[in-house]
C-alpha cells in the first residue's frame, strides 16, 4: 500500500496525489509554496530626486515619485516613436 510522506499514513492508491503524497497533504503544500510572500518593506518618506516633492518611497531603490517616472516614460516612448523628438 502506498505510504504518504506528508501525514505519515498508509493510504489507498485512489487516495494518493502523487507517488509519495496524498490529496490532503498535496494541498496543503501547493497552498504554502504558492501564497504571496508578506511585504516586508516600510515606506519612508523621500524627496524625489527629479521634482525634490516628498512622497511615500517603497524602499532604497525607490527615489524618484510617481509623477515623474511617468513623465520619463512618456519621454522615452516619444523618442522611440518620433526620432525627431530627441534631436530637439
Amino acid at each position: 500500500m502506498p505510504f504518504c510522506i506528508g501525514c505519515t499514513t498508509i493510504k489507498k492508491k485512489s487516495e494518493m496525489a502523487l507517488e509519495d503524497t496524498c490529496f490532503k497533504c498535496y494541498k496543503e503544500l501547493n497552498s504554502l509554496y504558492h501564497r504571496k510572500p508578506e511585504k516586508l518593506v516600510d515606506t519612508t518618506p523621500k524627496k524625489c530626486l527629479k521634482c525634490g516633492e516628498e512622497f511615500d518611497s517603497d524602499g532604497i531603490y525607490n527615489r524618484i515619485c510617481k509623477i515623474c517616472r511617468l513623465q520619463n516614460r512618456t519621454v522615452k516612448l516619444m523618442e522611440e516613436t518620433n526620432p525627431s523628438f530627441s534631436q530637439r
